[in-house]
């Protein structure tokens, strides 16, 4: 489920179904990492990562907080980035778990969607 604020993960624009469920949540990911899951920043060295990782950081970590021991970063920051790189691109992925960088969490946009 999805809120209806400009910080929530869009919902497919058609059902889910049960025949194509993994499919669609793949892409709802990929999506979501494409437009609001971080706001990364190569020339600066920053990521600040969205609060739905902070407040729901607990449902990450088992799957996510170990797929790269990303360097001066861990918990659920790790575990996010860990979720993004997955869902993103080589390039951004590779820059991602090599760490070097200051995550932070972003300030949530509560702010209607469309």
């Amino acid at each position: 489920m999805s809120c209806a604020s400009k910080g929530c993960p869009a919902l497919l624009s058609r059902a889910y179904t049960a025949e194509r469920l993994n499919d669609q949540l793949d892409l709802a990911c990929r999506a979501w990492v494409r437009s609001n899951a971080a706001q990364i920043n190569t020339q600066a060295k920053t990521v600040a990562l969205s609060s739905i990782f902070d407040w729901y950081g607990d449902d990450f970590l088992a799957q996510w907080e170990d797929k790269a021991n990303i360097p001066g970063v861990e918990g659920k920051q790790q575990a996010a980035l860990n979720f993004i790189a997955f869902y993103s691109g080589s390039t951004t992925a590779t820059w991602l778990t090599a760490g070097g960088y200051t995550v932070t969490w972003a300030t949530y946009d509560w702010g209607n969607s469309r």
